[in-house]
């Protein structure tokens, strides 16, 4: 995330998901993943107002209809003025 603190200034809006540990695909998937706690998705956003936090924690369909165990956090944040 280094290069979006730099080239998000004060004001820009992040909107992301970030996988989380217990998510299906988080281990032994068909390429690497980097899943995070919660603690280390918010310590990505030091310097951000933290507008939206949402933890999806839950089995459900993926959109081609098999199903998973979603494990995400979904965020929206505001850089603050430096």
């Amino acid at each position: 995330m280094g290069g979006a603190q730099k080239l998000n200034r004060g004001g820009g809006v992040f909107a992301g998901d970030f996988m989380g540990y217990e998510d299906s695909w988080a281990n032994q998937y068909r390429s690497p993943t980097t899943p995070l706690s919660s603690a280390e998705v918010n310590d990505l956003f030091e310097g951000f107002e933290i507008i939206r936090f949402h933890e999806r924690d839950e089995k459900a369909k993926t959109a081609l209809g098999k199903m998973k165990h979603w494990h995400t956090y979904s965020i929206v944040a505001i850089k603050r003025a430096s």
